[in-house]
């Protein structure tokens, strides 16, 4: 009888781990290069490798004119997106004036053809009732049909 610890171990790989090497450093384990937006700009002004750098002021625009110039289209831009909001503002006010008209005059309606209906299961139940109360004033008595010979006796 063979135990089972006797047995010879089948081979298992272990987890999260490659099962064949070679592929594995074949299929480019390369290290990935950094994204450009995270790469060390090249030294300024040739101080290779000095910190501490003196920070010079940033070079005045020589186009202040043209600034100026933008900052006034700008300003026309914005006054006529104002416009265009206050005409737009003033159109949809007036779109929700008129739905609001329209749900007033349906809800008028709602209410008059709520009032006809109750009305008119009134006047249901009035005649059921009449109908019920005819039914009951009736007498129902037996009709007496008198034989030939009473009626040769009068």
């Amino acid at each position: 009888m063979d135990s089972p610890a006797a047995a010879t171990p089948t081979p298992r790989r272990k987890p999260l781990q490659p099962r064949n090497f070679d592929l594995a450093t074949t299929a480019g384990n390369h290290p990935k290069p950094k994204p450009i937006a995270h790469r060390i700009p090249p030294p300024i002004r040739g101080s290779p490798g000095k910190e501490n750098c003196p920070v010079l002021p940033t070079e005045p625009e020589p186009e202040a004119r043209p600034r100026e110039a933008s900052l006034a289209e700008e300003l026309a831009a914005v006054r006529q997106r104002r416009e265009r909001l206050r005409a737009d503002r003033e159109k949809t006010e007036e779109v929700l004036r008129e739905r609001d008209a329209v749900m007033q005059r349906w809800a008028v309606e709602l209410e008059k053809r709520a009032e006809e209906q109750r009305n008119l299961e009134l006047e249901l139940r009035l005649l059921i009732k009449l109908q019920d109360l005819m039914s009951c004033s009736m007498v129902k008595t037996p009709v007496f049909f008198p034989s030939s010979d009473a009626l040769d006796e009068f």
